[in-house]
């Protein structure tokens, strides 16, 4: 028989993930109280990334003190130094078997109220997480919102829900290992951004839109959208959120100002989501309140829930040191929605970017060090200096064939180019890159960038929508944030993942029209050429922006010339000139110091080229 500190007699296991396995315990120093303990599978001990990972549960159940939150009561290392979390011991039922008519358990499903109870409680504990002070390690991010991490327990004479497994949560502004653009939570449930790899776009919206996605298959027992086979981010990225009137096919009798709130959880873009659980969590109770008799009641009623309890560990986890020592013990379960005081108000956030429009990044402004001092960067990048940028809004993607040709057709802008132009092409470069101008094909290339265009096309193009070209200096700034990352996604080095360079597709197009061309990267990106607009997401900045590396040069709007030594203020490049800055590389691009957020190039104004394409700021 295993024993953890002397004191936790580990009995039989309870469930088994990747990082930890979960065991019913018996504590020796509380007359054999039963307990959950987690411990980190040994595999992952010595791992860095795993370590944190299990340090980031623990800390986010050690702030937050919720009556729909797992409680936790201990943390230590076994004899070998693996650590181990000591949490209470739940007797429930996932709410996993509450709406999954497959399983046979129930004799049916909850009642229509019971359901909206059950979800305004854990609506209001990821609110809670949500709205934890920036002192305490807050926001939390759960990032993992789903129905099998959440347990329905009966305590003080009712059922209740609370919501565990906050082993892949993000707290606050600490650093995050899915930085690069590894896709974190469970797909079914996920943002459109979580399953895009976007992980500087996740939030706490990003809890939201699964929260939306929960409640619907909490009242429906549908998981998947209309009975498809795909899961709701899949749906929302091809086709939009869902209107109520959608929704309410599935129930058609939940009336349509409670799915019209739904469908505003379900948005693609998480700033047109509620903000915050809590958000949520209000706008529901006010819409069901609205529509009378389908409004829970919340206090004094057992909920309608025909189970047969069963008893399940479950994952929570408890902070290192003096946090456990000043932690408040859990009060006893009440009713979450009406006798629970609100959370605490958010702590002052960083400041925000402005308010886009649909398709736009916001980009918060702020000073960064702009141009490169490193010993390989060209003379163009230095010196590296100081740069204060305001907010502003950028096209999340590149300007695409479609988007361009619509503008011609209004008569508001000429045609992108179909042959390339610059001094001294010869016969020869026509024949081979002519055919590379997307304009050939707007019907097949309508999601790729628009290319052979001059500077002034450009800025036509989005002055006509309102918007204007990006400044050097924003762009920059975009590209790579105010820590100065290396690339647009952060500092791996570029690879077919992460941008559209040239790599052997490239290299083998070359060859079959007489180009030798160089690699970046020895691998298939899988384009030879242009690539559609947001092809690769795990190469987005911090911010949101896409194929601000590769794909296609983009025009901005200064003119070119040497960087002062100097700070400045809002920088708008000098007053004339002969040639326009290009930046970000396009899908030839051999060297990866073409793709640092801090490599310029230019060209004459009047160019069109296959390589060249822009983007608009607003």
């Amino acid at each position: 028989m295993r024993v953890l500190h002397d004191r936790y007699e580990l009995l039989e296991v309870l469930g088994q993930g990747t990082y930890g396995t979960v065991w019913r315990a018996a504590d020796r120093h509380i007359h054999q109280h039963v307990v959950a303990v987690k411990v980190l599978n040994e595999t992952h001990a010595a791992t860095e990334s795993a370590l944190q990972r299990f340090e980031a549960e623990a800390a986010a159940l050690a702030a937050l003190r919720h009556p729909n939150i797992v409680d936790i009561l201990d943390f230590g290392r076994d004899e070998r130094g693996v650590p181990f979390l000591v949490m209470e011991y739940l007797a429930g039922r996932p709410l996993r078997s509450l709406v999954e008519r497959r399983h046979g358990l129930l004799p049916s499903r909850p009642s229509l109220s019971a359901s909206f109870e059950l979800f305004l409680e854990i609506a209001s504990a990821i609110g809670a997480a949500h709205r934890l002070p920036e002192a305490d390690g807050g926001p939390i991010v759960h990032r993992d919102v789903k129905p099998e991490n959440v347990i329905v327990v009966e305590a003080d004479g009712r059922w209740s829900a609370r919501v565990i497994d906050f082993g892949v949560a993000r707290l606050g502004d600490a650093p995050n290992e899915t930085q690069t653009g590894e896709m974190v939570g469970s797909s079914w449930y996920m943002s459109p951004e979580q399953a895009l790899g976007n992980q500087s776009k996740v939030g706490p919206a990003s809890d939201v839109f699964a929260l939306g996605v929960l409640l619907v298959e909490l009242v429906t027992a549908e998981r998947a959208p209309r009975g498809a086979s795909r899961a709701w981010w899949q749906v929302v990225l091809e086709q939009g959120a869902p209107t109520a009137r959608e929704l309410g096919r599935l129930q058609n009798h939940v009336p349509e100002r409670v799915w019209a709130v739904v469908s505003r959880a379900l948005e693609r873009q998480p700033s047109d989501r509620f903000a915050d659980g809590w958000v949520f969590r209000d706008a529901l109770a006010a819409a069901l309140a609205a529509a009378g008799d389908t409004a829970p009641r919340m206090r004094g009623r057992r909920l309608a829930l025909a189970l047969s309890p069963v008893v399940l560990g479950v994952v929570a986890a408890v902070a290192v040191g003096a946090r456990l020592a000043s932690a408040r013990k859990t009060p006893a379960i009440a009713d979450a929605v009406e006798s629970a005081p609100p959370p605490a108000p958010a702590a002052p956030a960083a400041p925000a970017g402005p308010d886009c429009p649909r398709g736009m990044v916001a980009i918060p402004g702020g000073s960064f060090f702009m141009g490169s001092d490193d010993e390989l960067a060209l003379p163009s990048e230095k010196p590296a200096h100081n740069v204060s940028v305001d907010p502003f809004c950028l096209d999340e993607l590149e300007v695409t064939v479609a988007d361009y040709e619509a503008c011609a057709e209004q008569g508001h802008c000429k045609h992108a180019g179909t042959t390339n132009e610059w001094e001294g092409i010869s016969a020869r470069e026509s024949k081979v890159f002519d055919p590379l101008c997307n304009a050939h094909d707007p019907a097949g290339k309508a999601r790729h960038p628009v290319n052979c265009v001059t500077w002034e096309m450009a800025d036509r193009f989005c002055r006509e929508a309102a918007k204007r070209l990006p400044k050097e200096a924003e762009w920059e700034l975009a590209a790579r944030g105010n820590g100065g990352r290396t690339y647009p996604w952060g500092n791996d080095p570029p690879g077919p993942g992460l941008l559209n360079a040239c790599g052997t597709e490239c290299v083998a197009w070359g060859l079959e029209h007489g180009i030798e061309e160089k690699a970046m990267y020895d691998a298939d990106d899988g384009f030879a050429t242009t690539a559609p607009v947001g092809s690769f997401p795990k190469g987005a900045s911090r911010y949101g922006a896409q194929d601000l590396a590769g794909n296609v040069w983009e025009w901005v709007a200064d003119w070119y010339g040497p960087y002062g030594k100097e700070d400045q203020r809002d920088p708008k490049g000098p007053a004339e000139g002969t040639e326009r800055v290009i930046r970000g590389g396009a899908w030839l691009g051999a060297y990866a110091s073409w793709v640092r957020p801090s490599f310029r190039f230019k060209d004459a104004p009047t160019k069109r080229s296959y390589g060249i394409g822009f983007r608009c700021a607003k």
